[in-house]
């Protein structure tokens, strides 16, 4: 589990895998706990700057995943999708991006599930930060405006990520891995 104070963050390096390189397709879920304080804005992951990026934070009692992206000669296309959440919570949540297919959802706890349309190209390659708990430099927000983030402390557990599609019995089984792991509503026949 890692715990972010309000003075520290997790940087990852740059790759190929997560930002220096073209993504077409991502699946990414995260397991978190929502501290006390779920109005303050607070950011659990964002790659990217205010060029291209994605990021998982939370303000105003509502979770906002989303996918920011500026093709050349155009304006930046961004989609976010949302979900309600309850301080001092354990919750999973992801996202699938299908870029070709120009689509991206969302899901919170396996139950809530999203879909909006990208109007973009591919998540383009880019040397924004990795950042996990706080953000170094920038973050593109729904609307638009690019910000810093102060963290306050969230409580981020676990990352999974794959520059693919999962399909719903891949899905299924990362969910169901998180919910039994970090005790998140688990099913019935966990472990």
């Amino acid at each position: 589990t890692l715990n972010v104070s309000d003075s520290s963050r997790f940087e990852a390096n740059d790759s190929t895998d997560i930002n220096t390189s073209d993504v077409d397709y991502r699946s990414h879920y995260i397991a978190f706990r929502t501290g006390s304080d779920v109005s303050t804005r607070q950011i659990l992951f964002k790659e990217g700057g205010g060029t291209n990026g994605t990021a998982f934070f939370i303000e105003s009692g509502i979770l906002y995943i989303g996918v920011w992206i500026s093709s050349a000669g155009s304006s930046t296309q961004r989609s976010w999708l949302s979900f309600s959440v309850s301080a001092n919570t354990n919750y999973y949540a992801g996202y699938i991006l299908d870029a070709p297919g120009d689509t991206f959802s969302a899901s919170l706890n396996g139950t809530s599930d999203s879909r909006a349309a990208l109007n973009g190209s591919d998540l383009l390659s880019h040397s924004g930060d990795i950042n996990i708990g706080a953000v170094d430099t920038a973050i593109r927000l729904t609307d638009g405006s690019s910000s810093s983030i102060t963290p306050v402390v969230p409580h981020t557990a676990e990352h999974v990520m794959y520059n693919a599609i999962l399909d719903s019995s891949q899905q299924e089984m990362i969910e169901d891995y998180l919910a039994c792991k970090w005790q998140i509503s688990p099913p019935a026949d966990c472990p």
